[in-house]
């Protein structure tokens, strides 16, 4: 390897060409990675991804991974050679979806080469959310409350902070008479697990005093049925407001 290419000037460079940047949650996304040689025969000791997100904190915003993944082993790619290697990432399922607000989820690539500066690729990716959490989303809809925002926050103080760094935040206000005139808004914290999601519900209320009184129950889902999660959604929100 020549010196320049040590330096990472005129290294190989890598690419991912995914097939769709479209996935839901607890899903796969398929594509190529493509290797362009540089300067000098160098050896790669793997091509290396992690799919990325940030999230908020009272401090700040900060970039955390979801998850880490070896793309392909090790080989040499010879001075101006081109590489394509196919290659699946697992998207896990309580990755945060991106359709309901700002929230951004991407991979970074990189090549592993010795003594060299390491060359990386970025795409973003779009996450629809899971089937449980989707049909979850509906029913609250349904029920009579508009989404306001979705955000993607740290966990501390919810009852996912033993597991997750980070949770979405789904934060509805009511529009229908049932619920306008009594309550402020509905908070909705969901983590997905395989097939079932367990919520977290804060119900705020505003008693006769315009006081606000805020109530924090759980619920799980278990069957993407978004009729059952609204009647359950309401029995939740009658018992606690």
């Amino acid at each position: 390897m020549g010196i320049l290419s040590s330096m990472g000037i005129g290294s190989a460079e890598v690419d991912l060409v995914l097939e769709s940047e479209r996935v839901a949650a607890g899903g796969t996304l398929d594509g190529t990675v493509e290797v362009d040689g540089g300067n000098d025969e160098q050896t790669v000791d793997e091509i290396y991804g992690s799919l990325r997100t940030a999230y908020r904190t009272d401090e700040g915003s900060y970039t955390t991974t979801i998850t880490e993944f070896t793309l392909t082993d090790g080989f040499t790619v010879d001075a101006g050679e081109s590489l394509t290697y196919d290659v699946t990432v697992d998207v896990p399922a309580h990755t945060p979806t991106t359709v309901f607000g700002p929230t951004e989820v991407w991979i970074d690539t990189g090549l592993d080469i010795d003594w060299a500066a390491d060359p990386d690729d970025k795409d973003h990716v779009s996450v629809e959310p899971p089937e449980a959490l989707r049909a979850l989303h509906d029913a609250v809809g349904a029920l009579g409350f508009d989404l306001r925002t979705a955000t993607t926050v740290t966990s501390t103080g919810t009852q996912f902070a033993r597991e997750r760094e980070f949770v979405q935040e789904f934060e509805y206000e009511p529009v229908a008479e049932a619920y306008r005139d009594d309550l402020d808004k509905l908070e909705v914290v969901a983590d997905a697990a395989g097939d079932r999601l367990d919520v977290e519900l804060e119900i705020d209320a505003t008693d006769t005093l315009l006081n606000e009184r805020e109530t924090v129950t759980r619920m799980a889902v278990d069957d993407p049925d978004e009729d059952a999660i609204r009647e359950h959604l309401r029995e939740e929100i009658a018992a606690n407001s």
